[in-house]
């Protein structure tokens, strides 16, 4: 079973992290895994970790995620989450195609399985549902 140490690392992961990437250093294991759906391969390493939270929050500056459940499977913690924001910045997709501003408000939800060992964040199978964020930006993109 999870601990409450867990589970608050998994939390803060999300709802903190989303803004504020130092939060990282304090529940990522140096040597976490994140697999998104949609990327062609896995971030290794909390600076990778970084660097996708970094270009999120450039492109939605005012990103906002919520931790809607979090369900224990042991030392998984399947996570069910929400995020909303408006696209004010530049935007690179997976396929490696930068998408300038719309300045459209996006909302999407997300299920992640995400691996903890004491009290650090190991791995994260996200299904983050990155065709639909793009597809709310405007049609050609999401093609």
């Amino acid at each position: 079973m999870a601990t409450e140490q867990d589970k608050a690392a998994v939390r803060r992961w999300f709802v903190d992290g989303a803004r504020d990437s130092s939060v990282f250093d304090q529940v990522l294991a140096p040597n976490v895994v994140m697999h998104v759906g949609g990327m062609p391969e896995p971030l290794r390493g909390v600076e990778e970790v970084k660097g996708l939270q970094k270009m999120m929050s450039s492109a939605f500056p005012d990103l906002n995620l919520t931790v809607d459940e979090m369900v224990d499977q042991g030392d998984t913690i399947t996570v069910q989450w929400s995020g909303k924001g408006t696209h004010a910045g530049e935007l690179r997709a997976p396929n490696g195609m930068t998408i300038p501003p719309t300045g459209k408000r996006v909302t999407f939800n997300a299920t992640d399985i995400v691996r903890v060992a004491d009290g650090k964040i190991v791995d994260d199978q996200s299904g983050f549902d990155i065709p639909g964020l793009l597809g709310q930006l405007g049609p050609r993109i999401a093609r």
